[in-house]
């Protein structure tokens, strides 16, 4: 009898484990994304054949986020991480050497990156602007030094962009996952389809705007992607660099001010979770404009919450969009 309860218990742990081996081979793969905005898409491309985990949250502010013990973890137990690169996750590329086992993929690699050139002084010199070679001219004896390049990371805000970045993850989950290849190649062709059919609808929008209304002053250097795809022109930031953590200048609120004033800009728009000092220069400007200037928040670098407005990426772009279209057609 004990003989049997042996034999019997011995069976029942085989099958137990051996239903544990196949829940686990057929388990989804555990992915990480570094953004909101990357998990969606890499979601959309990978549907149920992988588990995306997001690192920066929806409505976490992707420049000021640092790694958890709980994120390193995750880390760890991965082999595949997507993210945006151009140092926009700046607390996650320190520990990325840390982690052999994990694959990144780094999604602004053979892009067609945008970039601005800063001075001491902390002025910038937009890339492709007309009166850049006076402004080399004005400082030709500067150093090498004193100048420097900053590249901009905000890809995901043209959806032309990420019409790209469908096609090296869906190759980059194939390569981890070739059984379903063909099945996140299918799934990314279609999700461009969805895409070619947002940018035609931004440029159609964009369009709707009277060619002299289509400038944008922002919290800081965040549109120049959406402008460029869709014909618009950044005037100036209020922070004239990628990342809203750089420090105010006096001396560039004060530049800023003055084209806020002779440009007749009917909003200044501010990324959502930007500095305060930022958001509040921005109100003091629009209270003492004539004509009633806005101040308008766009959602830059988060998905909002579900169920919200910009939950998806898709709707995100729209939400921006619409924003621009609206402020600068029936402002003042």
């Amino acid at each position: 009898m004990i003989r049997t309860v042996g034999l019997f218990l011995a069976a029942a742990v085989f099958f137990l484990n051996a239903g544990c081996t196949k829940r686990r081979e057929s388990a989804p793969e555990r992915i990480q994304a570094s953004t909101s905005i990357i998990g969606d898409i890499v979601s959309r491309i990978a549907g149920e054949r992988a588990d995306v985990n997001v690192l920066i949250g929806r409505g976490e502010n992707p420049h000021s986020w640092e790694p958890t013990p709980r994120d390193m973890a995750e880390l760890e137990e991965s082999r595949l991480l997507f993210m945006n690169g151009l140092g926009l996750e700046e607390g996650l590329v320190p520990v990325l050497d840390s982690l052999s086992g994990l694959t990144v993929i780094d999604l602004s690699q053979g892009m067609d990156i945008l970039g601005e050139e800063h001075d001491i002084h902390g002025e910038t010199e937009h890339s492709g602007e007309e009166d850049r070679h006076d402004h080399e001219e004005e400082h030709s004896e500067q150093t090498a030094e004193e100048h420097w390049h900053e590249t901009d990371p905000h890809l995901w805000l043209s959806p032309r962009n990420v019409i790209i970045w469908t096609h090296s993850i869906a190759e980059a989950l194939a390569a981890a996952d070739p059984d379903n290849g063909d099945a996140y190649r299918e799934a990314a062709a279609g999700y461009r389809e969805e895409l070619a059919l947002l940018d035609e609808e931004m440029a159609a929008l964009m369009g709707s705007i009277p060619p002299e209304r289509r400038k944008l002053l922002t919290g800081h250097s965040s549109m120049a992607y959406f402008a460029r795809d869709y014909g618009l022109v950044v005037i100036d930031s209020i922070i004239p660099h990628t990342s809203d953590r750089a420090e105010l200048s006096a001396r560039h609120l004060s530049r800023f001010e003055d084209m806020f004033a002779s440009e007749g800009i009917p909003a200044i728009f501010i990324e959502e979770g930007s500095p305060r000092a930022v958001m509040q220069f921005a109100e003091t400007l629009a209270r003492q404009s004539r004509g009633g200037a806005s101040v308008v928040i766009l959602k830059t670098g988060a998905l909002s919450k579900e169920g919200e407005r910009g939950s998806d990426y898709i709707d995100f772009i729209r939400y921006n969009a619409e924003q621009i279209a609206h402020a600068l057609k029936d402002g003042r």
